[in-house]
């Protein structure tokens, strides 16, 4: 009968309105189809919906394209596509996890390839907590070979700050508080951080700076969701300039 069933009664077709407007009844296109009446009835509920070849018929019925009997989704680009091929590329080259693994075909005898559980699981989780935001990755977790001592910190924040006026405050604590930041973490933070010191913390923040503030601002930006940062419009408005910064340096 060429039907394909839906769980709802969503309105994926516009078979109805388009026989409308065209001036067919139902049961011209239960003959023009050769399917039962009832299944018209039904395409036009929208509780099933006709094959390819059904809506093929309809269209050189009622004559007007395929896709014209189709209704919109109401989807709106967000710049998932992107996002989610920047994710496969990093957990294939950074995480190493096959596109394909190997899985005991049981008809046949024999061992075949088949696309990766864990990587399209992976794939899934990550849609789910997207919200629109390009994603800012961070360095992997495995390419860490240091140890996150206050003495390796140190080197770090001399290394990117040691020509800048900046006070160290409690920049140490707020490091060493987010257990989960690796060193080779820390440092992506400081260095971005050492880049847009001139182009833009500078630029909005007055006195003497002090380092554990901007630590503050990198881990808004880089670790938490920038779009729930608490304080001030001002902070909010460099976090994000901050973000986007490191947006763009990402896609030179």
């Amino acid at each position: 009968m060429g039907r394909k069933k839906v769980g709802d009664a969503k309105s994926i077709n516009r078979i109805k309105d388009a026989a409308i407007d065209a001036g067919a009844s139902n049961r011209l296109i239960s003959l023009w189809t050769d399917v039962n009446y009832t299944t018209v009835s039904a395409w036009n509920a929208n509780t099933s919906q006709p094959s390819d070849d059904n809506l093929n018929e309809i269209g050189e019925l009622l004559e007007v394209d395929n896709r014209d009997l189709l209704a919109e989704q109401g989807r709106k680009s967000t710049g998932l596509t992107k996002a989610l091929e920047q994710e496969l590329k990093r957990l294939n080259k950074e995480e190493s996890i096959p596109y394909e693994i190997e899985k005991l075909d049981k008809k046949k005898g024999v061992n075949v390839k088949v696309n990766n559980p864990e990587l399209i699981k992976k794939l899934r989780d990550f849609k789910s907590k997207f919200n629109g935001e390009v994603i800012i990755v961070m360095p992997n977790i495995k390419e860490n070979i240091f140890p996150k001592t206050n003495e390796n910190l140190q080197a770090l924040i001399k290394f990117y700050f040691g020509t800048y006026n900046v006070s160290l405050g409690d920049s140490f604590d707020l490091l060493k508080e987010n257990v989960d930041l690796t060193l080779n973490q820390c440092e992506f933070i400081i260095k971005n951080l050492s880049e847009a010191f001139t182009p833009i913390f500078s630029k909005h923040l007055k006195g003497q700076i002090s380092l554990d503030n901007l630590i503050a601002y990198g881990i808004d930006a880089l670790i938490n969701d920038s779009q729930n940062v608490n304080g001030s419009k001002n902070r909010q408005l460099i976090t994000k300039e901050f973000k986007d910064f490191v947006l763009r340096k990402k896609q030179q």
